[in-house]
């Protein structure tokens, strides 16, 4: 007989049918590649570092890739992005590791290399590409923001010194005070 007789038995064919229906579906779908994917990018910093240690500069870069910008977390991608242009300059591809050094500039402005740990290469190629970046119009001019703040402080201050040192009669009269109430 194909079918059982007991009940229970029934429910329990029945519900393990579905739940192999249920895990080919999902299996050949989207969600567990998704969840595989987020488990495999909570570590891929770790991942790609021991690669690169390894020398397996390839796969480094292949998690990297998969995992960047959205499946690394922030704290986490100026390191990354250091590792791959690392990497990328370790198989000879100078304008991917440009790339992603033009990338981790855009997640820190102020990144400085480590001359210890950063091989000469990589702190070369970096200064390169940050002095290559364009600048905005303050930055070009004065330096940045910071130089507006002394340029205007300094003008103030200057202000302030003539106008005390000029004679009372050169000095602009004071302004009247407020007209008397009617009574």
């Amino acid at each position: 007989m194909l079918i059982p007789d007991n009940s229970f038995t029934c429910r329990r064919l029945l519900s393990s049918l579905i739940s192999i229906l249920i895990a080919t579906l999902v299996s050949d779908g989207m969600p567990v590649r998704l969840a595989l994917a987020q488990d495999e990018c909570e570590t891929a910093l770790a991942d790609a570092q021991k690669m690169y240690a390894a020398g397996s500069f390839t796969s480094a870069i292949e998690l990297l890739n998969q995992c960047l910008p959205d499946g690394i977390r922030e704290i986490e991608k100026v390191q990354a992005y250091r590792l791959l242009a690392l990497s990328h300059l370790q198989e000879d591809y100078p304008d991917q590791a440009k790339e992603a050094i033009n990338k981790l500039l855009d997640q820190d402005k102020n990144y400085k290399p480590d001359p210890v740990n950063d091989p000469q290469n990589f702190i070369d190629l970096f200064e390169e590409v940050k002095a290559a970046r364009p600048k905005s119009l303050g930055q070009k001019l004065f330096g940045g923001m910071r130089k507006y703040y002394w340029i205007g402080g300094g003008a103030l201050l200057a202000a302030g010194i003539i106008r005390n040192n000029l004679p009372k009669d050169e000095r602009e009269p004071d302004l009247p005070g407020p007209p008397d109430l009617p009574k």
